[in-house]
């Protein structure tokens, strides 16, 4: 090898090993807390799917209070229901109140939707890369990841230490020349 391709081949050495070691670095420490944090957002999802559905049953016994408190027709239809007997008048037509299954929400109380996802693209890349290549999942390995961490950490460490600081070798090999 000629000294003039020595200082290129060692640029590129050096870069080479710098971002393969940080290829394989970065996706060790980022990707397990972000894989947590999207299931962590899927049981947020489920949580308040749950709580809307209680709430609906909360508003729909508060109308059934409020009609038993309230409405001796609707007492009346009830007590029908529960027995088989009428109780109330022959002429008068009873109304059945449906369920919603829909929250119940004024117009004034409506509070604007709010983003789940920070990121929604970055999201969006890092389940298809996933899809995509399953073995991505290799950097989120409890198995896998400590050996990919301590190669790529080895790598960036080697370039550092071995191939570092250019304008020092150059002086060294300067001084060796002279």
């Amino acid at each position: 090898m000629s000294d003039s391709h020595s200082p290129v081949l060692a640029a590129v050495l050096y870069w080479g090993m710098l971002l393969g070691g940080t290829a394989t670095l970065v996706p060790c420490v980022v990707l397990p807390p972000w894989l947590e944090y999207q299931a962590q957002l899927r049981r947020r999802a489920a949580v308040q799917a749950r709580l809307d559905t209680v709430e609906n049953r909360i508003a729909d016994m508060q109308k059934q209070i409020d009609h038993i408190e309230n409405d001796p027709a609707y007492l009346f239809h009830l007590a029908e229901q529960e027995f088989g007997e009428t109780y109330g008048q022959p002429d008068v037509e009873t109304i059945p109140i449906a369920t919603s299954t829909q929250p119940v929400i004024a117009e004034d109380d409506a509070e604007p939707e709010e983003e789940s996802d920070p990121l929604p693209q970055l999201a969006s890349f890092v389940e298809q890369t996933l899809r995509e290549y399953p073995y991505t999942r290799l950097f989120a390995s409890p198995n896998a990841r400590p050996p990919l961490m301590a190669m790529g950490g080895g790598l960036i460490l080697g370039a550092i230490v071995l191939l570092g600081n250019p304008h020092a070798r150059r002086r060294a090999a300067a001084d060796e020349d002279t």
